[in-house]
């Protein structure tokens, strides 16, 4: 490895380094998730959110009609 490529790796694991330090640890992020979450729970509390596989089969269904399945 020549002195440029070994200035070079170096350089570039001190900014990976310095990225990872400036991100929120995802403790940090899962709490702020959650307490996201809350307040949306909060705010539909007369009309609760539907559960993931409710939202995933309306999708399927929204798409089928818009992009029908065409048989060969």
């Amino acid at each position: 490895m020549t002195s440029a490529e070994t200035h070079k790796s170096t350089v570039d694991e001190s900014l990976c380094l310095k990225e990872s330090q400036a991100r929120p640890a995802w403790q940090d992020v899962l709490s702020e998730i959650r307490e996201v979450r809350a307040r949306l729970a909060a705010r539909r509390e007369e009309q609760p959110l539907p559960s993931p596989e409710e939202v995933i089969r309306e999708m399927r269904e929204e798409r089928d009609v818009c992009f029908p399945v065409r048989e060969t």
